[in-house]
């Protein structure tokens, strides 16, 4: 099988590392693709891929000759740049795989032969249970607070496994939180400001 009919699923890691390394940034892209893409078109070419030329044409002329494109670009490089300073980058595809789980679950310190993210739902489920549970025996309003309390543990198990906050960078736990806590400091302080109308 030559490399031209190889199938994108069958690339080596090796393939897939020089494939990602060879991606310029925005404000280093190649020119003249627009001349190679125009020269390979065949004579019986689709209308898609005529139009297909055309654009890569009219924008690669746009971003050689227009400031605004050309600037725009150098701003995408740098956010590039900068993101990748503040979040590590998988370096090959097995790194990339962080989020792979085993098939045990370690909780308080014992090992149990059931998968994290089986256990994670199981608890979830669990929890669901008591909340219905507490919300039909408890009439008074004091099953509030605990029912606030078990809606707040599902979201940090949601968080903390299916999103994969617990391996992420912590960058990604400080853009959630930050949010949240201007959320809660609002609605509290919303909740402390007594409910009277300004008359002038």
């Amino acid at each position: 099988m030559t490399d031209e009919t190889k199938n994108p699923q069958e690339l080596s890691n090796a393939e897939v590392e020089d494939l990602a390394r060879s991606v310029p940034r925005p404000d280093q892209y190649p020119t003249g693709q627009a001349e190679e893409a125009a020269a390979q078109l065949p004579p019986d070419a689709t209308a898609a891929e005529q139009a297909t030329v055309a654009a890569l044409e009219v924008t690669e002329k746009i971003s050689e000759e227009s400031p605004v494109a050309q600037a725009w670009d150098q701003g995408v490089t740098a956010v590039e740049v900068a993101i990748e300073s503040l979040v590590q980058v998988p370096e090959t595809p097995a790194e990339a795989q962080v989020h792979v789980h085993g098939d045990t679950t370690v909780l308080f310190g014992r090992e149990y032969n059931i998968p994290v993210y089986t256990a994670v739902f199981l608890g979830l489920g669990a929890l669901t249970v008591l909340e219905v549970v507490l919300a039909e025996i408890i009439t008074s309003n004091v099953k509030i607070p605990f029912l606030l309390g078990i809606a707040i543990a599902k979201a940090v198990l949601v968080v903390l496994f299916y999103m994969h906050l617990r391996e992420d960078n912590r960058l990604f736990a400080l853009a959630l939180i930050l949010p949240l806590a201007i959320a809660t400091l609002s609605a509290l302080f919303l909740l402390a400001v007594p409910p009277v109308s300004y008359s002038f």
